[in-house]
């Protein structure tokens, strides 16, 4: 039995996070999140890893031709269905200007002392690297004596980044609404040396079924339980009628201000004004977009000046939200739906709901679901729109797509209704 870490929502506060947020906005981003998601389940079933869902029924190529037609079918990066061992571990890490911090078995070793002193494992018996993930996330399973554990681990990041995931991870199990693994340590991996920086992140280790998540019957499911996440009254000594969270953290690598507010409207305006003063910075990956861009920031601030007038005859409560709810963020074991890698926070329900729908995976049994115990309010439409704006805004920072830019200056046009 593993010991559970108690996050103290009440309490919880980040260290060191102006530096993480620093190095976050100069990284430079070769795939697009959904993107390398996506090819990397594509070669999966190129390479026939999957042949069915989880349900038996249907074959995952037409899941894949119906929920991702619009993307091309190249595949651009290796994707293999199979664990990678430590040899594999050692080559990817090639390319390091110095060789970083690689696991071991031994006792001395900081994941292995985690798991054997503060989760309560007796013994480590193997580890294994599921995944190498595009923002330095290294996936890694650990079984022991006692059960397997899901580790994170970063070259990069200081620990507040996944004390901050922690306790977002914490707030969603408080909420009693939906699964989420449950948290047991974050620590560093050493707190001297350039070779020996970085942080990990120890969870409960959930199997999750191959697209587990986009089965209809879970898809029911997890639309009845985020409309729960959306109403519980479970985390009402923590807002305290007030929009924000507990700690900054991030939205994919976004750093995001979390700080209290007791209006909507003003906490969504300074989310909203952020991804703008982040993309009046030079970045060498989004050369296109002029910082000095007069007529984009003209656009922008006339977005700003009317959020009040759509926002302000709506009586607006705070949600738990789970912050980046796209697809990729949740999966299914056999007992049902789980979420995972949220960027949460206390906000108005509808925005978790807009990047479903820019991303997709999410089906009518899933809205359907949900809009039974929470109905569309008067004015959604617009609304999602400035939720998309937000999205898409997020994505231009990250990636610099030319496209991305197009579409927002769309959405902005929507939201003033200019053609």
């Amino acid at each position: 039995m593993f010991l559970v870490r108690t996050f103290n929502l009440k309490t919880a506060t980040l260290r060191g996070q102006s530096c993480a947020f620093s190095s976050a906005l100069r990284a430079k981003f070769e795939f697009y999140e959904v993107q390398q998601s996506r090819q990397y389940n594509i070669a999966k079933i190129q390479q026939g890893y999957y042949t069915r869902d989880a349900e038996g029924q249907v074959p995952l190529e037409n899941v894949l031709s119906q929920k991702f037609k619009a993307m091309d079918k190249e595949v651009e990066m290796s994707a293999e269905g199979k664990q990678i061992g430590l040899d594999d571990f050692v080559a990817i890490q090639s390319g390091f200007p110095k060789q970083k911090y690689l696991p071991s078995l031994a006792a001395e070793d900081p994941i292995i002392e985690a798991i054997t002193t503060k989760c309560g494992a007796r013994k480590v018996l193997s580890f294994q690297l599921l995944d190498q993930r595009w923002n330095g996330n290294y996936v890694l399973r650990y079984t022991t004596s006692d059960g397997d554990l899901f580790v994170k681990l970063n070259h990069r990041e200081d620990k507040s980044v996944f004390v901050a995931e922690a306790v977002g991870l914490t707030s969603l199990l408080r909420s009693e609404a939906v699964r989420a693994p449950k948290p047991f340590h974050v620590g560093e991996i050493s707190k001297g040396g350039e070779d020996r920086q970085g942080s990990f992140l120890i969870t409960e280790f959930l199997q999750l079924s191959p697209f587990g998540s986009m089965t209809s019957t879970n898809q029911r499911i997890l639309g009845e339980q985020v409309a729960k996440l959306h109403s519980s009254k479970l985390l009402e000594d923590v807002h305290k009628g007030r929009f924000g969270f507990m700690v900054n953290n991030f939205h994919s690598r976004t750093p995001l201000d979390n700080t209290w507010t007791s209006t909507w409207t003003d906490f969504f305006t300074r989310r909203l004004t952020s991804q703008l003063k982040m993309l009046q910075k030079e970045q060498d990956w989004r050369p296109f977009f002029n910082v000095k861009n007069q007529s984009f920031i003209d656009l922008f601030s006339r977005v700003i000046e009317q959020i009040p007038r759509d926002f302000g005859k709506l009586t607006i409560t705070p949600s738990l939200l789970h912050g980046d709810l796209w697809i990729g963020n949740a999966g299914a074991t056999v007992d049902g739906p789980v979420l995972f890698d949220p960027a949460c926070f206390f906000g108005h329900s509808e925005f978790d709901l807009a990047i479903m729908k820019i991303f997709g995976g999410f089906s009518d049994e899933f809205f359907n679901a949900y809009h039974k115990v929470l109905p569309l309010e008067d004015g959604y439409e617009q609304r999602e729109r400035y939720y998309m704006l937000y999205n898409y805004l997020n994505q231009l920072n990250l990636f610099g797509d030319e496209n991305v830019l197009v579409k927002c200056i769309s959405v902005m046009k929507e939201i003033l209704q200019e053609q």
